[in-house]
């Protein structure tokens, strides 16, 4: 009962309680919302930071370990008998040519190199003198389709134009700068070169990922040794192992980093809201 000197505080009384019940609901979906988006993005740097990480290791373990520098056939061949190496990739850089005011580089290269140097294709790998594998820019540049069997004319510098089957399509971008990478066959460079052409043989070793690089040394220059091939020729790459071993932490720690900088200031936020309500 109200009495007729007295005032009527219900209605302001019960107005002040919903404006603080909207209130604290309010700042209750500030927080959610805060906490939400804050475990999104520690979770999305987490995620993106081992992905990175992963994707390193997995581009640094498709690389060589040891390379032997211009053997002979005979003595590459004799690597694909070893029991300790993966796999072996074969490449001989033949010459260059200028095409169309491009510089096209004459290649051979087996799948195992290809693969190693993320340079994909379709198609086959030429076998004989007269075929070869292209990029699609570089076909453009000459007129011509993307229909592998047919052939193809490519113009040389001194004048002379030679004939090629095309058997399939190197799908790497490189044309946009006036270079072009042309695969040419192993028979080719047979007939081209003969004994003189020494190709280079890049090995992947197994269990490469928990050596070290001395034990990859000592087992590059005792199969040199076997295989009577020149220390000058025998090429340890460190920079698989440098990658191997120092990539991760330092990733790592930079991820952390940021993903420790978002967590206080989301702790700031979320404080600043329970302080300032």
């Amino acid at each position: 009962m109200t009495w007729p000197f007295e005032n009527d505080t219900s209605g302001i009384v019960k107005r002040i309680s919903n404006r603080s019940i909207s209130a604290n609901r309010k700042r209750n979906i500030f927080i959610v919302l805060t906490i939400v988006l804050a475990s999104a993005l520690l979770s999305a740097i987490v995620l993106y930071g081992f992905g990175v990480m992963q994707e390193t290791q997995n581009r640094n373990q498709k690389t060589a370990q040891i390379m032997y520098h211009a053997i002979s056939e005979q003595q590459g061949q004799e690597l694909y008998k070893q029991e300790e190496i993966a796999w072996v990739g074969e490449f001989f850089n033949a010459f260059s040519e200028q095409v169309n005011h491009s510089t096209v580089n004459f290649t051979y290269a087996n799948a195992d190199m290809l693969t190693s140097q993320s340079m994909p294709y379709s198609g086959d790998l030429p076998a004989s003198e007269n075929e070869i594998v292209v990029q699609e820019s570089f076909l453009d540049s000459l007129g011509y389709s993307n229909e592998l069997g047919q052939t193809i004319q490519i113009p040389f510098s001194d004048g002379t134009t030679h004939d090629f089957k095309l058997t399939g399509i190197l799908d790497v971008k490189t044309g946009d700068i006036g270079r072009y990478t042309a695969i040419i066959s192993k028979e080719l460079v047979r007939q081209q070169y003969g004994d003189g052409g020494m190709i280079d043989y890049y090995i992947g070793l197994k269990g490469a990922q928990n050596m070290s690089e001395e034990e990859a040394t000592n087992y590059a220059n005792t199969l040199a040794q076997q295989l009577k091939i020149s220390d000058d020729n025998v090429i340890v790459r460190s920079t698989y192992f440098n990658l191997k071993d120092e990539n991760h932490g330092s990733d790592m720690l930079f991820y952390f980093l940021i993903g420790f900088v978002t967590f206080i200031g989301s702790g700031i936020v979320i404080y600043s809201i329970f302080i300032f309500q």
